[in-house]
């Protein structure tokens, strides 16, 4: 029985993406009777924790271990039933420490950590009172460093991506096939989508938050209110993509989505949808996008990410500046 060590959950007791539950006590006279592996002082492991989920299993101190699952009420309602089970006291302390750490950077971490939304976040945000303690300010440069941040800071914060194109031509579609479910309507009738389809997708390790616009019709197409709306709305929106993508098939353009964007300073790719009907001119990445061609939607998932968060930002082994209360410290 563990009945000296004690746990109590850290993060609001809400749904999201990381939820954080403290263990404190006689961490290797409990270790015995725990469901997971309990790693040395400033290290951490991913695992199973208690038959329920796999996440990850940090130890501060010699007495203080945070175990990080995923945040779903279920999940972690379950994680503290397994430890009350094995004889781990709950505490009544269910809130989130301000004081969880003397290292401000580690408090400022674990904040981060509970609120990320990408899975590539975590071992990133891991490492950092580490790297922050040992960085001497001179090399990365912090102009190095923000650059950088830029970037990671994506996978805690989800970036926006607008996809723009003329109607009927598999916008939808791909959205749904993105998502594994049917979150857009699909017909093979034009003007389907008649206002903007919002949806959370995990592309390659990093959400998104993905906008599919109603299909571009020009001015001559005798566009209605509803759709003139949308398209202000499209317009309005634009400047706070991050990433911009053009939609075309072998009989449409890029043209015309791309005058709505002359003017944005956001990356643009111009994907190729319905590639089995036929080559898409100018394309930059082509998709087929029919039952059978599953296999790419992966390499379109890893060309998104690589666009918003490079290979280099996350294998950088640098600090990443990943909240705004982080200076950096004056070069030796």
């Amino acid at each position: 029985m563990n009945a000296a060590l004690s746990c109590a959950l850290r993060t609001p007791n809400a749904p999201g993406a990381i939820a954080i539950i403290e263990l404190t006590g006689d961490l290797e006279s409990a270790a015995p009777d725990l469901d997971f592996q309990i790693p040395g002082v400033g290290a951490f492991r991913h695992e199973m924790i208690c038959g329920v989920d796999k996440g990850v299993v940090a130890r501060w101190r010699n007495d203080e271990l945070h175990l990080m699952p995923h945040g779903g009420a279920h999940i972690t309602r379950r994680i503290l039933e397994a430890l009350e089970s094995s004889g781990v006291q709950r505490t009544s302390s269910e809130n989130f420490p301000t004081a969880a750490s003397d290292d401000m950077v580690e408090q400022l971490m674990l904040s981060a950590l509970a609120r990320a939304r990408s899975p590539r976040a975590i071992d990133q945000l891991m490492r950092q009172p580490s790297r922050w303690r040992d960085w001497d300010g001179a090399q990365p440069t912090p102009d190095q460093v923000d650059a950088v941040s830029r970037e990671l800071n994506r996978l805690v914060d989800p970036p926006l991506v607008i996809a723009l194109g003329a109607t009927n031509i598999g916008k939808s579609t791909l959205v749904n096939a993105l998502a594994r479910r049917s979150v857009a309507l699909v017909d093979d009738q034009p003007g389907v989508t008649r206002d903007h389809v919002g949806v959370t997708l995990d592309l390659d390790g990093l959400s998104v938050r993905w906008l599919d616009t109603p299909g571009l019709r020009t001015a001559g197409d005798n566009r209605d209110p509803v759709e003139e709306e949308a398209l202000a709305l499209t317009r309005d929106l634009l400047p706070r993509a991050d990433l911009i993508i053009l939609c075309a098939d072998q009989s449409t353009s890029f043209d015309h989505p791309a005058v709505l964007i002359e003017e944005i300073d956001a990356p643009v790719l111009r994907l190729g949808l319905r590639r089995d009907l036929g080559a898409v001119p100018e394309a930059e990445f082509e998709i087929a996008l029919c039952e059978h061609s599953p296999d790419d939607l992966t390499p379109l998932a890893r060309r998104i990410r690589s666009l918003l968060v490079s290979d280099a930002a996350l294998s950088w082994q640098g600090p990443w500046r990943f909240s705004d209360s982080i200076s950096p410290p004056p070069a030796r």
